[in-house]
């Protein structure tokens, strides 16, 4: 029972290419600085937010800092790219906010 109290959690974001290329994973835990990353030396990234979940600022944070930045050295800034999402309400962006991208 102890452990079914426990509210650990850690969220990952897996993306992947149609052509197969692998996108690398996005973490989202509760602990600003996590022990568990302290010493190693992978570049994972890694954003904290209180209950470990994604919602509409960690999607953005997302979209800036994992699969976008990973287009544009794999295949350049002036090729468009389509990007399929579920329709969580994580996922819904407004049309301004989805015009900086």
């Amino acid at each position: 029972m102890k452990q079914m109290k426990d509210k650990t959690r850690l969220t990952l974001m897996i993306c992947t290419a149609a052509n197969g290329d692998k996108i690398p994973i996005a973490v989202v835990g509760k602990s600003a600085q996590p022990r568990c990353f302290r010493d190693q030396d992978i570049a994972l990234p890694y954003t904290n937010q209180s209950n470990a979940w994604f919602d509409k600022n960690i999607t953005k944070w997302w979209l800036d800092h994992v699969p976008l930045p990973y287009h544009f050295t794999k295949h350049g800034r002036g090729v468009p790219c389509l990007l399929l999402l579920d329709n969580c309400s994580a996922h819904k962006l407004t049309d301004e906010e989805f015009k900086a991208y």
